[in-house]
């Protein structure tokens, strides 16, 4: 039974096996996040992750939000292809040996799930089996996103069960669901994605979650922390050669790639050397950086990541009522991030758990309901209701924890 989380950056899928035990599925390059970058050859040859971002020449990025967009245009997410809008179906154009191919965001959606769908028949080294999933979303994203996402699932291969609230999925990740306690809980999940921010709040009562309210930006991610690096790099090289790499497409996005594999480095590590060969006219990067120096850099986008936090909290009234809060998404890694978090809380009434992988905890609670479902028995031949309530509690034969949609 499969969790699958599908992010403007990065998927990540991960299964439950009989046991109840949660394990991250790795793709073809051994890691446990899959670019959500596509990119077209003029050969027909589509390529993901790392390969693609190195050729951003007919590349598609920020799918997912294009997929749940009713306002698109042109230039929404930046893609580096045109794009059409033709009797209300937006499309991506592509360049194909001197044609052009429409191709819309759900058949990107497609190829992604296909990608996915070949890790996991490569990692369980099963060919023909069938196999069960639960999709997330988040809270805020209409009906219509849920309908295609399914499909799209279904057209890749995955049998879909359900497509729960990410919000709910991060629950279930850190099984804060208890039966056995009377007391209700308030939560707040912050999850910090690449290019998005989305934070939900739950009351959890007798193994319940029930949503009471959310809010989603798509001008906030973990992305920013990597642009201002990328830019501070970028103004040291001009410093050095009196040369730009801003000024030339390609340089920049090398520029970008690395800035972000430091701000990945600096989230365990004291220090990084940021070092690419001919950046720009032949001339090489080679910057030291301390972490020190790096949240000096980005503590005015810190502040701005912060901020919806705090409106949200103040908006539903919630301050001084939160017993948990969970931090999800990759860019959550930024520990200045998470200390701010922190720190807008009483540690000695709210615990902020942070201790699973960011990246991978929507995932892992997808496939944990995947498994609960699972255990209960349900008939798969349609799917389960997706709904703001997740988690009644049923007892089944040989299952501990079982969750009940309605």
């Amino acid at each position: 039974m499969f969790g699958i989380h599908i992010g403007n950056t990065n998927a990540s899928i991960a299964y439950c096996k009989e046991n109840g035990e949660v394990s991250l599925i790795t793709n073809e390059s051994g890691d446990r996040q899959t670019s959500t970058i596509v990119t077209f050859t003029d050969e027909g040859i589509i390529t993901f992750g790392d390969t693609a971002q190195k050729d951003m020449s007919k590349t598609i990025t920020h799918n997912k939000s294009a997929m749940a967009s009713q306002n698109l245009n042109g230039d929404t997410f930046h893609n580096q292809v045109e794009t059409r809008m033709e009797n209300n179906i937006f499309s991506y154009c592509i360049p194909q040996k001197g044609n052009i191919q429409y191709v819309t965001p759900q058949d990107i959606m497609v190829l992604i799930l296909k990608q996915l769908l070949a890790s996991a028949k490569s990692a369980l080294g099963v060919k023909n089996d069938c196999f069960n999933c639960v999709l997330l979303m988040p809270e805020s994203f209409p009906e219509e996103y849920c309908k295609n996402y399914k499909t799209a699932a279904e057209e890749a291969g995955w049998k879909v069960i359900q497509v729960i609230n990410e919000a709910s999925a991060a629950v279930l990740a850190y099984s804060l669901l208890d039966y056995e306690d009377k007391l209700s809980e308030t939560i707040i999940v912050y999850r910090l994605g690449g290019t998005t921010c989305e934070i939900t709040g739950s009351e959890i009562s007798k193994g319940m979650v029930t949503i009471i309210g959310s809010t989603y930006k798509e001008d906030i991610g973990g992305n920013l922390f990597t642009d201002v690096l990328a830019n501070y790099l970028a103004d040291q090289f001009v410093k050095k050669y009196k040369l730009d790499p801003r000024e030339r497409r390609r340089s920049f996005e090398k520029l970008k790639l690395e800035a972000k594999n430091c701000v990945n480095i600096l989230s365990n590590l004291p220090t990084v050397t940021c070092l690419i060969e001919s950046l720009h006219e032949g001339l090489d990067l080679s910057v030291n950086l301390s972490r020190a120096r790096f949240e000096l850099i980005i503590k005015p986008t810190l502040e701005r990541c912060i901020e919806p936090l705090r409106v949200f909290i103040k908006e539903f009234e919630l301050n001084g009522s939160i017993d948990k809060v969970v931090l999800c998404g990759g860019g959550v890694n930024v520990p200045s991030l998470k200390h701010a978090v922190s720190s807008l809380f009483d540690g000695t009434t709210t615990e902020v758990l942070a201790h699973c992988n960011s990246e991978e905890v929507l995932a892992k609670g997808g496939a944990k309901q995947a498994y609960y479902l699972s255990q209960a028995k349900y008939d798969y031949s349609e799917m389960l209701p997706r709904s703001m309530d997740v988690g009644q509690p049923v007892e089944v034969e040989n299952a501990e924890l079982v969750y009940d949609v309605y």
